[in-house]
């Protein structure tokens, strides 16, 4: 039984690996949009990363098979995540380089003694 187990969690890994290539290859899209659905599949639940690609003309809707696996669709919407949160990262910097700038001028005038 416990043999079974591992053989799973390894087939698990190997079906998620090949997920979060297919995800990253697409990361320049989904940091912006995309989102997970179900559908039925022989009467079972299954679950699609659904997104457009905007890079051809014209667009067309992609979808990354998940499966049925309540932890690949987990990890899937914990990626799309991370991709949302790093697409904000550009932005976030120049908010921060811009109080540091702010902070050095302070700083400058304090020194001054103005």
């Amino acid at each position: 039984m416990t043999e079974n187990r591992r053989l799973l969690e390894g087939e698990l890994e190997v079906h998620w690996s090949k997920i979060k290539a297919r995800i990253d290859r697409n990361g320049h899209l989904l940091g912006k949009q995309g989102s997970i659905t179900s559908r039925r599949v022989s009467g079972r639940p299954s679950w699609l990363l659904r997104f457009i690609d905007s890079s051809q003309t014209p667009s067309v809707q992609r979808a990354i098979y998940l499966g049925a696996d309540v932890e690949i669709v987990r990890r899937a919407q914990e990626r799309l995540d991370y991709l949302r949160s790093r697409a904000n990262w550009p932005k976030e910097a120049a908010v921060l380089a811009r109080l540091v700038g702010k902070a050095a001028a302070l700083l400058r005038r304090v020194r001054r003694g103005d």
